[in-house]
């Protein structure tokens, strides 16, 4: 009896000895688990750490041991495109478009061409307006016409046309003005895609044969300022036109946004046409300089001449009146010497001239 009571409390010191009895089916620890046996949840040691890496232009800081992320990916520093290089990001390499083209253009069809009354360029089209015809064409850059679009409704004696506009933040639509004087006296603002598709349609009574009314958005953002010259600096509009609702707004509508500066001291200013409407171009009255100044009127950079910025956010101009540079939003100079000339101004949104030896040469730069 002694022996096997003997027995027995040996056997009970061996399963003691061996835990649970079986042999463990260890699984390796973790970031959020310590090492522990599958089959009875016995624990040994502690879990391990998070081994970070720390976040990146695109990827969040993650631990190469399970992945776990934290936070959010920097997002890249972006270095501006230049002549010479595309879209750059100053952190890790990444690049993004193309380099800045300056190409010239040949338009002489359209300047040449003594019916068109005015033209404007835009990104993919060409719109023509006529000195004796009720329509607007668009051409492609090839000078293949892609659209017509009236501006006097067929067979109407008593409209016609006042005003075509491109306002840049509006980012490729055209605007044409028309104004019906019988029965209402209504004036009619069509918004066109630039390939003459209608995109929204805005009606206003209560206006005289006699009124000549001018798109003029010198507000920022979405709010078109109309008047009746087309001289003004948009504060006396005498409608506003909502273009995200394509609705009338309140007159007041934008008036926060315009230019807080005389510009009686200049020979004559101009709202530029970059998104955002970040300068204002700005000529001296005895024909010296031109050059931006901001929204208090305080000169931010003079040459002897400058154009107005394109669609793209370019401008160029001239320290010298016969070479032009091209400078971005920030009249960062992006391009020496890329025109000749002695004046330079802006055929549309989206291109540039300048009159050089009295032939004028057009560039699409972006």
């Amino acid at each position: 009896m002694k022996k096997l009571f003997m027995t027995m409390c040996l056997l009970a010191v061996a399963w003691m000895l061996t835990g649970c009895g079986h042999s463990h089916d260890w699984v390796e620890a973790t970031c959020s688990e310590a090492k522990h046996c599958k089959t009875c949840g016995k624990i040994e040691g502690f879990p391990l750490q998070h081994n970070w890496k720390e976040a990146t232009c695109t990827e969040p800081k993650t631990c190469t041991l399970c992945g776990t992320t934290e936070g959010e990916a920097k997002g890249h520093t972006w270095n501006k495109a230049t002549f010479t290089e595309p879209k750059t990001c100053a952190v890790c390499g990444a690049t993004e478009g193309d380099k800045i083209s300056c190409t010239e253009v040949n338009l002489s069809r359209f300047y040449d061409d003594s019916t068109i009354r005015q033209f404007a360029c835009l990104e993919h089209t060409i719109l023509c307006l006529y000195y004796n015809k009720d329509d607007v064409d668009f051409f492609d850059y090839d000078g293949k016409k892609v659209a017509t679009v009236d501006i006097i409704p067929d067979g109407d004696t008593t409209a016609y046309y006042t005003d075509i506009a491109d306002p840049p933040d509006l980012g490729n639509v055209i605007v044409l003005v028309t104004m019906v004087y019988e029965p209402n006296n209504t004036v009619v603002f069509s918004f066109y895609d630039e390939f003459g598709k209608i995109i929204g349609q805005v009606e206003a009574e209560g206006f005289v044969p006699e009124d000549k009314l001018y798109v003029r958005n010198y507000a920022e953002g979405h709010y078109l300022r109309i008047n009746k010259t087309g001289y003004t600096r948009g504060y006396d509009a005498v409608l506003v036109i909502d273009t995200e609702t394509m609705t009338v707004a309140d007159n007041e509508a934008g008036f926060d946004s315009l230019r807080k500066f005389d510009g009686s001291q200049y020979k004559n200013s101009f709202l530029q046409a970059t998104i955002g409407y970040k300068y204002d171009l700005v000529f001296g009255k005895d024909g010296s300089y031109a050059g931006y100044v901001d929204e208090y009127g305080n000169r931010v950079a003079m040459y002897k001449d400058a154009s107005p910025f394109n669609y793209y956010g370019f401008a160029l101009v001239s320290e010298d009146g016969k070479t032009y540079d091209v400078v971005d939003s920030d009249l960062k100079v992006v391009g020496k010497g890329v025109a000749k000339g002695s004046h330079s101004g802006w055929a549309g949104s989206s291109v540039l001239y300048t009159l050089q030896d009295g032939k004028i040469h057009f560039y699409s730069i972006k």
